[in-house]
């Protein structure tokens, strides 16, 4: 056993058995130190973790640190962001209109794009049942002014305006890019409590591109670009109660428009495969080192202090001692004589 726990000596090279026994915790704690940082290392990207972190006492730890940026459109993209724009600019857009608590029906209503020339819209879909009228148009661009008529005297309880649009699968890039589009759902309801709609409600859309940079834990790994659309909605109503149907018809503006903007986000690993690498290798000379250092200075110093107040201290009491005892066992021998 004792030749066994020399050979298992990492600290002393095989001297001591004592050091053999710890350089078993030596092993044990590297151990735990490799699982925490493999468990850690693959908690990247946030969008492919599953569950929480159950390693460390915070769940929510991840191997991901966020930048964000506003860019301006003007500024020309990077060359490997090019497809993402081309992307986002070719995606359809659907703009749905929901007429709540009205009697218009889909023979009451058409719709104008505002031009130079004013251009009649084709509605894609229409429907008019229990007290309420649904458009849908498919939008030619994503900067839009328009006008929806409703030929009649028939008021409009409240508006949702809603915006869709059909997401892209990954498609791989020249430069070792993923790029892929997210499905774009928004709506966004238009009324106030106890009031009805002016004659001519107003709303704005104006769209975001949020582009989210991922890069790849490895060198040799895909850049993930992912993008959609972020739109923020302002409407305009009538602020007193409207009770009486003052014109024959309902007139509501619609424009839609982009921001001279967008959204750049960027996620990249805190810590890559070579860093992980090298900070084990680094941990494991470092436990080495400090468990080899402790038995340096036990055996330079702490042994030969206890050493020298052994031989200081308890060894000439113990002499005195066993000389008083030699004169008493002596004194009682020579009276028992």
């Amino acid at each position: 056993m004792k030749r066994f726990l020399k050979k298992t000596d990492l600290i002393g090279e095989g001297e001591s058995v004592v050091r053999g026994l710890f350089s078993f915790a030596i092993v044990v704690l590297i151990a735990f130190a490799y699982s925490f940082s493999n468990s850690y290392f693959h908690r990247y990207p946030i969008e492919q973790i599953n569950g929480d972190a159950t390693f460390a006492c915070d769940k929510t730890l991840t191997n991901a640190q966020f930048s964000f940026g506003l860019m301006s459109i003007s500024i020309p993209p990077n060359d490997d962001e090019v497809p993402i724009f081309q992307l986002l600019d070719a995606q359809p857009l659907t703009l749905y209109i929901d007429f709540i608590n009205t009697l218009f029906t889909c023979t009451d209503i058409s719709v104008l794009q505002i031009k130079d020339i004013n251009l009649p819209m084709s509605i894609s879909s229409c429907t008019d049942n229990d007290s309420s009228l649904t458009i849908s148009l498919l939008l030619p661009s994503h900067s839009i002014n328009l006008q929806v008529f409703l030929s009649s005297t028939d008021t409009i309880g409240g508006l949702r305006i809603g915006l869709e649009a059909p997401g892209v699968d990954t498609e791989n890039g020249t430069l070792d890019v993923n790029y892929s589009l997210d499905n774009l759902m928004f709506a966004q309801v238009l009324s106030i409590s106890n009031r009805l709609l002016t004659q001519k409600p107003s709303c704005t859309l104006q769209l975001t591109k949020l582009i989210n940079r991922t890069y790849p834990l490895s060198e040799d790994g895909t850049t993930e670009l992912r993008a959609r659309w972020l739109p923020s909605f302002d409407g305009s109503l009538d602020e007193s109660e409207y009770k009486y149907a003052t014109s024959s018809s309902t007139i509501l503006s619609i424009t839609i428009s982009e921001t001279s903007y967008y959204i750049l986000s960027t996620q990249r690993p805190i810590t890559d495969s070579d860093e992980v690498v090298f900070t084990n290798l680094l941990f494991t000379i470092l436990c080495l080192e400090i468990f080899g250092l402790a038995f340096l200075i036990s055996k330079l110093l702490i042994i030969p202090f206890v050493k020298w107040i052994f031989i200081h201290c308890y060894r000439p009491t113990s002499i005195w001692k066993w000389l008083y005892n030699s004169v008493n066992r002596s004194k009682e021998l020579i009276t028992r004589l």
